[in-house]
């Protein structure tokens, strides 16, 4: 064979195996972009369903089976791509659980119980399982969240609900009847809102529409805490009343966090 045909086939073949070598850096590129935006996707919406809910979903395939979060199931399944949610952690305040979205790319993955042990750690020196602050790889695409950092602004939420359903008590009492200003009596000291209705059976997912208790009008963000459990109408005298919530996660202690408001009349101005 002529050397100038060697030297040719050479050439041509340095150049199929250099636009071999970019076409793969270039898949390679796309395939990453595509996994940070499905986990910036998947973050997005878990999210927003911590904010609906005060929950974490157990696993990605109960979070794309609910309601408005469907289309998610056409990525949950995607290699090196993992969701991970920590046992119960307890600082000194609360009690709460952590969340992990993260994809790896095929060339540096592990496995995701290592992924999320102390040694793949890029923010510290303990596992994803510790109350102590924990990222993900460098090599990889990820989100963490701490569910305790929602509970304050789910509590001002469920405050400023209360504050609301609180006026229209407050509209009730100005009302005068038989010459006094009097808060509505429950028959009990303490009573779910829902259970003042009468012949209502529905759930905090299934209410619908506007209802009426002693002239006061309720609807379901009346009816339900933030969290969707039943406000509780407290009635420690006709001139003292208090709305109280529970809500789903607990202080460092175990014990369940109530939040509640009050309104007190007892203070008049006379004439």
């Amino acid at each position: 064979m002529p050397l100038v045909v060697i030297l040719f086939a050479t050439w041509f073949l340095a150049i199929l195996a250099g636009v071999a070598a970019n076409q793969d850096a270039l898949i390679e590129w796309y395939g990453n972009q595509q996994r940070a935006l499905q986990v910036r996707g998947l973050a997005a919406d878990i999210y927003q369903q911590i904010r609906e809910t005060g929950t974490v979903p157990t696993d990605l395939n109960a979070f794309s089976a609910m309601p408005g979060y469907e289309h998610q199931r056409l990525v949950i399944n995607t290699p090196w791509q993992g969701y991970a949610v920590s046992s119960l952690l307890t600082d000194g305040n609360w009690q709460y659980q952590r969340v992990a979205m993260f994809s790896q790319p095929a060339a540096s993955a592990v496995a995701s119980s290592q992924y999320l042990d102390s040694s793949h750690n890029a923010c510290g020196t303990t596992a994803f399982d510790n109350v102590a602050t924990w990222c993900g790889s460098k090599t990889s695409y990820w989100w963490r969240f701490d569910l305790k950092d929602e509970y304050a602004r789910q509590i001002n939420a469920e405050k400023t609900a209360q504050r609301r359903l609180l006026q229209k008590f407050a509209s009730y009492y100005a009302m005068v009847a038989n010459n006094k200003q009097v808060f509505p009596n429950p028959g009990g000291s303490s009573v779910r809102l829902t259970d003042l209705l009468a012949g209502y059976s529905k759930t905090a997912t299934s209410c619908t529409g506007q209802y009426q208790w002693q002239g006061i009008p309720l609807d379901c963000s009346d009816l339900y805490s933030a969290w969707g459990t039943p406000r509780v109408y407290n009635y420690l005298n006709e001139d003292y009343i208090a709305i109280l919530a529970t809500a789903p996660f607990t202080n460092a202690a175990g014990a369940a966090v109530q939040i509640s408001s009050q309104l007190d009349a007892t203070t008049r101005v006379f004439n």
